[in-house]
């Protein structure tokens, strides 16, 4: 039943129970939402002369809010979120400050970004060892790039001792001095292969860098120098 214009009744009118049944009760089912959605012309405002008034809008679940036939400018509040929603351009749009906000489902690390001047979007937390770049124009998560170490240690004489690089990967390449600026102070090793070269020539046989240690030659660790290390993925 539609909203039918209410009647001006004249004096001596007789009134019948179809004249009461579309003026009075047809209207009255309507203005509850019981026939149709009532259309309020003009506008509406809530009088807070009492300073008690207040207006509440349909709590839905989201299940609830995914069953219905959404048109932009809905608004509900979503009882499974805790949060006031409202339908726009197409998808439901959060009302939140900033602590509770909840942007497509985000999860604990995540980052947000302006995907458009209107709409915000969310980035979920990248994966270990990934960094922050953009690609068309927008932010996205891309696998990291050369990693560095460094440390030192104590020389004690041992062949193929094993040096903890914390890079968690396989350094292709690892710097050693003992802070002395001389040819035969200086050496590197190549990560893959185990090859070493440097304090007074090259050496082969130790075991190559994993992803874990580096492994150094009597070259590389004489009793009781201090040595300083620089390790690259």
């Amino acid at each position: 039943m539609a909203w039918t214009a209410p009647r001006t009744w004249v004096v001596s009118e007789i009134v019948t129970a179809a004249l009461m049944n579309t003026h009075v009760r047809d209207d009255l089912r309507y203005l509850k939402g019981l026939d149709g959605v009532p259309t309020i012309q003009g506008g509406l405002i809530v009088d807070n002369s009492l300073g008690t008034e207040y207006l509440t809008v349909p709590a839905l679940t989201t299940a609830q809010r995914d069953a219905l036939t959404p048109v932009n400018g809905m608004m509900i509040y979503n009882s499974t979120l805790a949060v006031h929603q409202r339908r726009e351009n197409g998808a439901w749009i959060s009302y939140n400050n900033l602590a509770t906000m909840v942007i497509a489902s985000q999860a604990i690390g995540d980052l947000f970004y302006a995907s458009s001047v209107t709409a915000i979007a969310r980035l979920g937390i990248g994966g270990t060892n990934t960094v922050l770049g953009v690609s068309g124009g927008i932010p996205t998560w891309i696998a990291s790039q050369a990693k560095i170490t460094s440390g030192s240690y104590t020389g004690n004489g041992a062949s193929n001792r094993a040096i903890s690089h914390g890079l968690a990967a396989t350094p292709t390449i690892v710097f050693i001095g003992t802070g002395i600026v001389t040819l035969t102070a200086h050496g590197w090793i190549i990560g893959t292969s185990g090859a070493q070269e440097g304090f007074g020539g090259a050496t082969s046989g130790y075991t190559p860098s994993d992803a874990t240690n580096f492994y150094i030659s009597p070259d590389f660790n004489t009793n009781a120098v201090a040595y300083n290390w620089v390790a690259i993925t």
